[in-house]
């Protein structure tokens, strides 16, 4: 069944597993909202639509034409996150274990840093060792789910035909400086299509036509995915289905695990060691859809 992290959290099976969960819900939007499931032994098998087939009117004591739907059957994986961290023996004899908490909490910060890049520009078929995210899955302006704003301001008509292509959007997500220029917007032109409202976690959150804005780059994110870094200094924003029956979810095969291995043999150092196998499905075609070209002007 699928979960939230901040409520798997509530029903984690230790307290640092509780609080590995808490902390990525805590770092990034992303990681707060979307759902996960488990696929066991790294890998995530479900079927998805393709063609619905036809239906049909008949005559009377005349038969239906035969026309059945088509599935085609998805698998997705998961792949290794994480990494070691290393506190010096003698600042722990001098200063404490706390060091080596504060060590794992920066690894767990890095970790949602990282998840969210994947989720946008992860490509396993170009040499990745991560799972392939939305922006190669979506392809090129015109494969059916990415659209172009023509390098310029934002055009909320495009966004609009953006948001229309996904079936049940529930999200946006853009950069910071992007939903800046939202709000903006706003303020310049008394629009009652962008509001505000309190999220999770004492947030404010920016919501264009009951869609809340997630960011892809809160303060001090070490790797923004949709800065304005883009061909043409551009950036893009993604509408997004996160219903996990229907849209976009998360994988992992198990709960996140952190290790004390001790003092290495070739060091005198303290080691953690984090590891958490992760990855990503998307129930339907139309779960996402990318709108790119988007400059730095205001709206």
């Amino acid at each position: 069944m699928a979960f939230r992290l901040i409520d798997a959290a509530e029903q984690a099976p230790s307290d640092t597993i509780a609080g590995i969960y808490q902390t990525f819900a805590e770092t990034t939007d992303l990681l707060n909202a979307i759902q996960f499931d488990d696929a066991p032994n790294g890998a995530f098998t479900y079927l998805r639509p393709v063609d619905l087939g036809n239906a049909g009117f008949r005559e009377i004591n005349q038969a239906f034409g035969e026309s059945t739907g088509r599935m085609e059957k998805i698998r997705e994986e998961t792949f290794p996150m994480g990494g070691d961290a290393d506190v010096d023996k003698k600042i722990v004899d001098n200063d404490g274990e706390s060091l080596r908490g504060d060590q794992e909490s920066m690894k767990l910060i890095a970790m949602a840093h990282l998840f969210d890049y994947t989720f946008i520009k992860g490509d396993r078929s170009s040499g990745d060792n991560s799972f392939t995210g939305l922006q190669s899955r979506l392809g090129e302006v015109g494969a059916g789910q990415h659209f172009t704003n023509g390098n310029g301001a934002l055009s909320f008509l495009n966004l609009d035909r953006v948001i229309d292509s996904v079936r049940g959007a529930t999200h946006l997500y853009m950069s910071q400086e992007m939903r800046r220029l939202f709000d903006n917007w706003v303020h310049s032109s008394q629009n009652s299509t962008v509001r505000h409202t309190q999220g999770e976690f004492r947030t404010r959150v920016t919501v264009y036509k009951d869609l809340p804005i997630l960011e892809a780059d809160p303060n001090d994110h070490t790797m923004p995915p949709l800065d304005f870094l883009e061909a043409g200094n551009t950036t893009s924003i993604y509408a997004l289905n996160l219903n996990p029956s229907s849209g976009i979810i998360a994988l992992q095969d198990t709960d996140p695990d952190v290790r004390d291995l001790g003092e290495v043999d070739d060091a005198p150092v303290y080691r953690s060691r984090i590891d958490w196998s992760v990855g990503m499905a998307l129930k339907t075609q139309r779960a996402a859809a990318r709108l790119s070209g988007i400059t730095n002007a205001a709206i």
